[in-house]
């Protein structure tokens, strides 16, 4: 079981939950299209990585400070191993803890693995929480920060309740 623990006055925290695989831009782009069209501002963030992954955890905070300014990280060190039973459970632990905890929860289905993707999507429908993707038409600019990469060629879609909504 996963306890995290956010301390925030005043207002309902806004967290954002992502796995980190080995592209900082799959994390960070996401949330800067979220942000940039007002849809969710994070005040928090919880991060699920693997034991290689954790380097680039330090380069995301980092380039997403530059867009947010301060907020709260933790990060979650989780094994990694290809069983979606085990990754459903790393996130429903999380992501179950903040709802119950009150808190307003965005999650990023694009970062990581197959399994990674699919349990935090699982884990989304759920609670009824917002789940975010945001898809790279051109693989070429799959490095490069968001306001860099042509807007055609990016497609931000929300997956709430089963359905998908194109923006």
């Amino acid at each position: 079981m996963v306890v995290l623990f956010f301390v925030f006055w005043g207002g309902v925290l806004r967290v954002w939950v992502s796995f980190v695989g080995l592209s900082w831009a799959a994390v960070c782009n996401t949330v800067w299209a979220v942000v940039r069209r007002g849809l969710f501002v994070p005040d928090g963030f919880v991060f699920l990585c693997t034991g290689g992954s954790r380097v680039v955890v330090e380069r995301v905070v980092g380039k997403l400070r530059l867009v947010l300014g301060d907020f709260g990280v933790r990060v979650v060190e989780v094994e990694d191993r290809g069983d979606l039973g085990y990754f459903v459970g790393v996130v429903d632990g999380v992501v179950g803890g903040l709802v119950r905890d009150g808190c307003e929860v965005a999650v990023d289905v694009g970062p990581g693995r197959k399994p990674m993707s699919i349990a935090m999507l699982l884990v989304a429908l759920r609670y009824g929480v917002r789940a975010f993707y945001l898809y790279l038409e051109d693989e070429s600019y799959r490095d490069v920060d968001y306001p860099l990469v042509p807007f055609p060629l990016q497609r931000l879609e929300e997956v709430s309740f089963g359905l998908v909504e194109g923006r």
